[in-house]
């Protein structure tokens, strides 16, 4: 289905939608190109993947789902509240901002997950987001949102 779709896209929908070829068919087709190869990925992983073994954990068994434990007593599932962090965050873009909304959500959702190492927590919420930051604003010239929070915490 996603490889179908992907396709679809590339051989009908960005041609007759985006204005046919050239620059402004570069995104669009490198966005096709990545859920074309992510979903030939998939298919490769589940034609080859390995069977469990006769009385053995079978890891793609959708009841076992570390997401959805609930450890103690009334406590909601991990799911809902990662869920709840980033519906916060992207609901409220012009507070957050995209740098400081990306991390605030990676840091929480670290510790939702139980990572806690605060080296792991700060490489993983800085380093994607300067990378993002470095090819918009270096490779295509483009400054991404603030936000509100920058403001107030920096004076």
């Amino acid at each position: 289905m996603v490889i179908g779709v992907s396709l679809a896209a590339w051989f009908w929908l960005i041609p007759t939608f985006a204005g046919g070829s050239g620059e402004q068919t570069i995104m669009p087709r490198l966005a096709v190109a990545l859920v074309g190869v992510l979903g030939l990925l998939l298919l490769v992983v589940s034609l080859w993947r390995e069977r469990r073994p006769a009385g053995g954990h079978d890891p793609f068994d959708p009841t076992d789902d570390p997401f959805l434990e609930v450890d103690g007593e009334g406590e909601p599932p991990r799911l809902l509240l990662i869920i709840a962090v980033w519906s916060v965050i992207l609901a409220f873009p012009a507070f957050f901002g995209l740098h400081l909304g990306n991390a605030i959500g990676i840091a929480l959702t670290f510790v939702i997950l139980g990572i806690v190492n605060p080296v792991t927590v700060l490489l993983w919420s800085i380093l994607p987001i300067a990378a993002l930051h470095a090819v918009f604003a270096y490779g295509f010239s483009l400054r991404l949102p603030y936000g509100h929070l920058i403001g107030l915490l920096t004076g």
